[in-house]
């Protein structure tokens, strides 16, 4: 869900909110197709010293290239780079919100998760965000639910960078 949020985050961002991102996506985009294609990006790794193994590599761009197109799109190198704290501001929780609010109404629907999300995803949201009976989430719950949920991927996120630290120091 954390990945979908972001990705939407990444989707809504004005441009200035993300000015620096876009310009090291428009650097890796060495030909000016509107895509990094995975070869450029193992290029520019390549060029700009950074060893991984080709393990890590294929990680990092499993999670830069999601739908597996062979072609890092803005949004998706926007969802993977951005940082859980740029979700976590009353403007971006608003436009988030509003962006599953499909109907105008103020409360989110279970349908209009799941048109978003998908039944399952849907449905794991609408617990965590203490849908009421009808399965709608209001406003301050779907906030309170998205930093949490930031919260926990932050923390991951510390986590990984603390265990491939400790890896580098073996």
């Amino acid at each position: 869900f954390e990945q979908a949020i972001l990705t939407v985050a990444a989707h809504e961002a004005r441009p200035r909110d993300v000015e620096e991102l876009m310009e090291v996506y428009s650097i890796l985009d060495v030909t000016q197709a509107g895509y990094i294609s995975r070869d450029d990006f193992r290029r520019a790794l390549k060029v700009s010293d950074v060893r991984m193994s080709k393990m890590e590599t294929d990680a990092v761009l499993d999670s830069l290239d999601p739908d597996k197109d062979a072609k890092i799109q803005l949004t998706d190198f926007l969802a993977a780079t951005l940082k859980p704290s740029h979700v976590k501001s009353e403007k971006v929780l608003e436009e988030l919100f509003n962006f599953f609010d499909f109907h105008g109404t103020g409360l989110i629907s279970h349908e209009d998760l799941k048109q978003v999300l998908g039944q399952e995803l849907a449905c794991h949201v609408a617990v965590q965000a203490r849908a009421d009976a009808q399965g709608v989430i209001s406003k301050d719950n779907f906030k309170v639910f998205l930093l949490k949920a930031m919260d926990k991927l932050e923390l991951q996120i510390q986590n990984e960078k603390s265990l491939a630290a400790m890896m580098v120091i073996k």
